[in-house]
């Protein structure tokens, strides 16, 4: 894994894991931290200090009110633990899993984001038609 991702002493989330503590001691904590990983994937489970968040609250500049929640932009501080779980699934699932079964260049989506609206649109085309409206999902 990229150890510049991180800058060394970026502020902590809750528990209290700063980056270089994992830059520096990446080759002794290597084969902890993939077990680690590996038993909470198997096991679905993250644990519950990872799961927590720290939020500091900035002023944002240039407002007058200060007594209003949008003149404030909230910093949120997650685990680095967590983090780095989430890049070595995304790296794994984009590495292995899309290289042998790719998105098919015809799927209307590639997101979560879009697939609802995707969908939601279609209906309402069928509804403004007085259509039926039936809906299949990409096969691979």
């Amino acid at each position: 894994m990229d150890n510049s991702k991180f800058k060394p002493f970026k502020l902590a989330g809750t528990d209290r894991i700063v980056p270089a503590l994992l830059q520096q001691g990446v080759n002794h904590l290597m084969t902890h931290l993939c077990h680690i990983f590996r038993v909470n994937l198997a096991r679905g489970y993250i644990p519950k200090i990872w799961r927590q968040i720290k939020v500091t609250f900035i002023p944002k500049p240039g407002r007058a009110n200060c007594t209003v929640a949008k003149a404030y932009c909230p910093i949120i501080l997650l685990s680095f633990m967590l983090k780095i779980m989430e890049i070595l699934v995304d790296r794994d699932i984009r590495d292995k899993i899309f290289r042998i079964y790719p998105i098919h260049a015809n799927q209307p989506w590639k997101s979560t984001e879009t697939a609802p609206h995707h969908i939601i649109e279609h209906i309402a085309e069928a509804v403004e038609q007085r259509d039926n409206t039936h809906w299949s999902f990409p096969r691979y």
